[in-house]
């Protein structure tokens, strides 16, 4: 569980910095790191 955690972590800092690098809109970066981590919440819209 443990190694699972890290991962998703790095995915997330991965992305954000990804991101960050292309200069994407800040509320556009969140909408994909909640698609990622609550895939269930995308499915509800």
């Amino acid at each position: 569980m443990g190694v699972n955690y890290q991962i998703l972590m790095f995915l997330v800092i991965f992305l954000v910095d990804l991101a960050s690098a292309f200069e994407m809109d800040l509320n556009l970066t969140q909408k994909i790191i909640i698609a990622i981590i609550y895939p269930e919440s995308c499915y509800n819209n």
